[in-house]
């Protein structure tokens, strides 16, 4: 079964979002906005991890 790349593309920000909080909670930065950037920037750095992972699969 072939998966569009846009169905993969949500996948993998669905599973890198979650990843990415639980990230920026063991780290807890102080203010609410420093850790809406923090998970921001794990996000952005774990999709292609993710994304590659996905492509062994």
């Amino acid at each position: 079964m072939q998966i569009s790349p846009t169905v993969r593309r949500v996948v993998t920000l669905l599973i890198a979002l979650p990843v990415a909080f639980l990230l920026s909670s063991v780290f807890s930065p102080p203010a609410q906005f420093t850790q809406l950037l923090h998970v921001a920037l794990l996000t952005v750095l774990a999709y292609p991890i993710i994304a590659q992972l996905q492509k062994w699969v």
